[in-house]
Order: C-alpha cells, then structure tokens, then sequence
C-alpha cells in the first residue's frame, strides 16, 4: 500500500471517481449495499435517522465478519479523500469493533474487484457413495433413472459400479457394487 498521498492525484476528479469506483467495486456486495445507503437527508430528522440506519446495518455487518471502515461507510465520506487526508495527516484508524489497522491507499492498484469466493464442493458428481463395506457403495444423489443392474461408469474416475434395487419387507432397498 501506498505511504504517501500522491498531490497531483487531489486536482484530478476524473481520477477520484475512478478511485472511488475501484474502492467501492474492492467491496463484498454486503458492503456495496451498505454503501449505496442514503447519508444526505434534506431534514436533521432525516439525516440522523439514516445515520442511525447506516450505523445498524454497519454493526451488524462487523458481528458477521466484515471488516468496515467507519468513515467511509458509516459517515459516508468520499473514500479518495478519507484515504488521503489519513495518509497526509498520518491517522492510522481501525475496522469497527477491531484492533485491525485500516490500510491507507490512494492507489487504485491496492483495490482489485472483489471476487466472490467459489462455492464449497460437494466432493463428489458421483451417484455412488461411500464404502461400506464388503463390496456394498451408498447412495449419493437420485437414482430414480437407473434400472436393477444397470452399469454405472464414475465421473470421478473410480471405475464401473452395478446398480442394485431390490423390494424386501421394509421396503425398498438401494445400493452399487464394484463391477471393474
């Protein structure tokens, strides 16, 4: 991160919109939605009630996890100038509700787009489940389109398995078994 304000950057508003864009595209959609929150009401009563808005949102938001800087998205200051006016004057401040020191940049290169994180994997796209012994594979999924005997290659790679269904007094019962 950047140690110093760069001055030629606080004439250039073109360049601060830019920055403000990136700051805010570097945030999770929670903290968009914070963002985008009104801060400018035409009455006081307004605008301390979307304050008082804002800051409950932002609470909320910090018990979940999300690191939030108070200035910019609960004051609602320019992120550009909050970051230059920290870095000019020497301000180092902190997360809501945390020890964690706020980085202070004006480089719009220190703001990449936030990427969502991918979605945990199942593990498996198999219908075959785990081992259970002697020969005998669970379940994992529907297998209401294959037929007693029926063949099944693994998409993961673990060979052929043999479908099973069989009717018994309690019902039906349902397994694989390793064919190769």
């Amino acid at each position: 991160m950047s140690s110093q304000p760069n001055p030629i950057n606080q004439t250039n508003p073109t360049f601060i919109g830019e920055f403000d864009a990136a700051y805010l595209a570097h945030q999770p959609p929670a903290i968009q939605h914070l963002m985008a929150m009104p801060v400018d009401g035409p009455t006081q009563n307004d605008l301390a009630g979307q304050f008082q808005a804002r800051l409950a949102t932002a609470q909320g938001l910090a018990a979940q996890g999300y690191l939030i800087d108070s200035i910019i998205m609960v004051y609602g200051w320019d992120p550009y100038w909050a970051m230059f006016y920290r870095l000019a004057w020497g301000i180092q401040s902190t997360y809501l509700g945390t020890a964690t020191p706020i980085p202070n940049s004006t480089n719009i290169a220190d703001f990449p787009p936030f990427v969502a994180p991918a979605p945990p994997s199942t593990g498996s796209t198999s219908l075959v489940g785990p081992d259970l012994g002697n020969g005998f594979y669970g379940i994992n999924g529907d297998v209401s389109g294959l037929s007693d005997g029926e063949p099944y290659p693994d998409p993961n790679g673990r060979g052929t398995f043999t479908f099973h269904r069989a009717s018994n007094p309690m019902g039906v019962s349902q397994w694989f078994t390793k064919a190769s």
